[in-house]
């Protein structure tokens, strides 16, 4: 579904990352675990072509290393950015028809946002604000969400409902997630990558390995 092959990224002079090879699959979860100054946000900013690389980018099969964000994005890559991008000054509703009209799709996976679906989003919690995030990413009918740092500022019971709604979507949304919050992450996703310093240092086929690594 989406692979990255010998991945590099570069700010001006600076390379971030050094040969990222990582792969998400049809209707599975990903998570790229690591510290602040992995390069996580860059890995993301790599696939999405915003910034300078060498190496591959594929989706369906087909490199699309050479096209631009925009038209990356249409292939059917959603995104839920790291600080979320809504427009404050705007009701939920508003920001979710940004994305497409199938606002039942957004208020089915997060009833309480039908309730408050005319209040302005700086009025919202940040668990609130994410919601409107995730549910603005999906309503444009992605193949395949990728989430920054999701669960940054969020209190337990926030994100085991949103780990739930993603858990529910991925046979028919793949993810990529990353993140530093291994727990989060690993209540809904597969299998995973530690990411160190611009490198992949470890790769995990199931979740009962990652689980084994970090919880016992």
């Amino acid at each position: 579904m989406l692979k990255t092959e010998d991945l590099k990224a570069f700010y001006g002079k600076a390379q971030i990352l050094n040969g990222v090879n990582a792969e998400v699959n049809r209707g599975e979860a990903v998570a790229i675990l690591g510290p602040n100054g992995a390069g996580k946000t860059t890995l993301i900013r790599a696939i999405l072509g915003l910034v300078e690389t060498e190496g591959k980018v594929f989706f369906n099969g087909t490199d699309i290393s050479s096209l631009k964000p925009h038209e990356r994005v249409r292939l059917g890559i959603g995104v839920c950015p790291e600080g979320r991008g809504l427009f404050p000054n705007m009701t939920v509703e508003e920001n979710l028809l940004l994305a497409g009209d199938d606002l039942d799709l957004a208020y089915s996976l997060f009833p309480k946002l039908k309730n408050r679906r005319n209040q302005l989003v700086k009025q919202m919690s940040g668990g609130e604000q994410q919601m409107v995030a995730i549910a603005r990413a999906l309503i444009s009918k992605p193949k395949v969400l990728i989430l920054d740092e999701p669960s940054m500022g969020l209190a337990p019971k926030v994100l085991k409902e949103i780990a739930g709604v993603l858990k529910e979507i991925k046979r028919e949304v793949s993810i990529l997630i990353v993140e530093q919050n291994v727990k989060f992450a690993m209540s809904f996703a597969d299998r995973g990558y530690v990411l160190v310093k611009g490198s992949i240092v470890k790769e995990f086929e199931s979740k009962e390995e990652i689980e084994k690594l970090y919880f016992t």
